[in-house]
């Protein structure tokens, strides 16, 4: 990709973003900058994220949204550095279990795919805040999702989700969980103070404004 290398010359980069409308692929001199700490891709028409993606392992921010995606390779559990996930307005089918291995995480942002589930590995992300898989195709959340004991928003809007699992009380710190569009029949006494069926509360666009001031800065 000729732009690209003519941008890119150093590979002691910490920053790349491409913007390409007809990129139908990663570059795979991307995974040539080793000091890589935030990457974003988007616009294009790539439809799998390369393996060669697990030797960026100083990356804290990854950015991979509105193309054509279908799945996540396994080497993304290498990426233990990172601190917020993008994969948002893709075709992804499912998520790899090595997600798991993402312990720094904050930000996982997935909505907008094709997801059935939530994997249930997602669920050792114990410092993982804000949780957003809106417009998917998820059925039902995985009892261990209560481990998350570090979640303060979770966005299950648009689903197919019909129960929630209890143990979404065990969430101290979660302070809501957005559920419009789904065809909820009951929603467990536990967590009934924090579902959101209705229009957001001022606090969940509080911590949206803080989360964009953050990936801007």
């Amino acid at each position: 990709m000729e732009a690209f290398l003519k941008k890119y010359t150093n590979t002691s980069a910490t920053s790349i973003c491409i913007c390409e409308p007809e990129l139908h692929e990663i570059p795979p001199e991307v995974f040539e900058f080793r000091e890589l700490e935030s990457l974003i891709i988007m616009g294009g028409h790539v439809e799998f994220i390369p393996h060669e993606i697990a030797k960026l392992t100083k990356l804290k921010y990854l950015s991979i949204m509105g193309m054509n995606i279908k799945s996540i390779p396994p080497g993304i559990g290498q990426l233990t550095s990172l601190i917020m996930l993008f994969l948002s307005n893709n075709q992804i089918t499912s998520l790899p279990d090595e997600i798991g291995n993402l312990r720094s995480i904050d930000i996982l942002e997935i909505s907008g795919n094709q997801l059935q589930s939530i994997p249930q590995s997602i669920c050792r992300l114990r410092n993982l805040q804000s949780l957003s898989a809106f417009k998917n195709k998820i059925v039902s959340l995985p009892l261990e999702i209560g481990d998350l004991s570090s979640i303060r928003f979770m966005d299950f809007g648009d689903n197919l989700l019909r129960t929630l699992p209890p143990t979404l009380g065990n969430l101290t710190n979660l302070q809501h969980i957005r559920i419009r569009g789904n065809p909820i029949t009951a929603i467990p006494p536990e967590i009934a103070d924090k579902c959101i069926v209705g229009s957001e509360p001022t606090d969940w666009h509080e911590f949206i404004s803080m989360l964009n001031k953050h990936l801007d800065s």
